[in-house]
């Protein structure tokens, strides 16, 4: 009860680009590890109110603003009657940012730069699982390029965006669910058992894809009284999701 929640602020993209409206994540955290509920203002170094932000889910928000070259920021928020004020991440003079975001079945795609970077050649890399699925020059020309998300195999893809020496700029995850697992029919070798029976089953994969490759299979039978199936954690949100987490 005498201590105060923490605030820690992470920019999209690593930077925060002057003269450009940034996307920022934070997260309110007690010292002991678990989740705050604040909600509170962003201020720049005149006191003058830039946006406001409040938690969503498990100490987690996002809000946007606009940084200037000259300018810091800082975010005020109250607690037990006290008000408590975090400093944001200093905008970068030379920096530069990938920003992605979902819309329906689109993925917007767009670098945010300061007016002071060189108008050097970058690059896009996009790979998932070690495996390069896209690289090409970035088009600065362009305000924002889309993906389809048909383009994007289930799971996550890393977006990396390259300068002209092969170093890492800015870089993004994205996840992509298209809903693909394949369907399995399983038919059993009679309609109905005594205790302790034999039962043969026969697991068939009609939409099987054409890969050479061996499958390696699992399965698990499960009392449907006893056991209640896991929705938060399986093996597919392991191998998607989590470990790529990681």
């Amino acid at each position: 009860p005498s201590s105060s929640p923490s605030l820690s602020f992470y920019p999209e993209g690593g930077q925060l680009v002057n003269g450009m409206i940034n996307q920022v994540a934070f997260k309110a955290l007690w010292p002991g590890g678990q989740a705050a509920t604040i909600s509170g203002a962003v201020y720049n170094s005149h006191d003058e109110l830039q946006c406001s932000f409040s938690t969503l889910h498990e100490g987690m928000g996002s809000f946007s603003f606009m940084p200037h070259a000259g300018e810091s920021y800082y975010a005020r928020y109250d607690y037990a009657n006290t008000s408590i004020e975090t400093r944001l991440p200093a905008a970068q003079a030379t920096a530069t940012s990938l920003h992605t975001r979902w819309e329906n079945d689109s993925l917007q795609v767009s670098v945010l730069r300061s007016a002071s970077m060189p108008a050097d050649t970058c690059y896009l890399l996009i790979h998932r699982q070690g495996v390069p699925t896209y690289f090409q020059p970035w088009d600065f020309s362009r305000k924002t390029s889309h993906w389809s998300k048909k383009d994007f195999s289930t799971g996550v893809s890393h977006l990396m965006l390259l300068n002209k020496d092969f170093k890492v700029l800015s870089e993004r995850l994205i996840f992509n669910n298209r809903y693909d697992d394949p369907e399995v029919e399983i038919t059993v070798d009679s309609a109905s058992y005594q205790p302790r029976a034999k039962v043969s089953l026969d697991i068939r994969l009609p939409g099987a894809s054409a890969d050479t490759l061996p499958s390696s299979l699992a399965i698990s039978v499960t009392d449907d009284k006893d056991v209640r199936p896991d929705t938060t954690s399986n093996i597919v949100s392991e191998i998607l999701l989590s470990s790529e987490l990681e």
